[in-house]
């Protein structure tokens, strides 16, 4: 086992690492616009029911 072996197997594992971590954040990213943009055909939506008599 030379030392180079140790340190490519240390790269990978970190890269591997950070790419998760990339994909978590986009994931996280995706849900988050995801549950705001619900929200805001959810609330269009009552709006639309509820008529102009509501509107402020």
């Amino acid at each position: 086992m030379s030392s180079e072996d140790g340190v490519r197997r240390r790269f990978h594992a970190a890269r591997r690492r950070r790419s998760l971590a990339i994909l978590a954040v986009l994931l996280a990213l995706v849900g988050l616009f995801y549950t705001v943009s619900m929200a805001r055909v959810g609330r269009q939506l009552e709006l639309r029911q509820a008529g102009p008599a509501a509107r402020p």
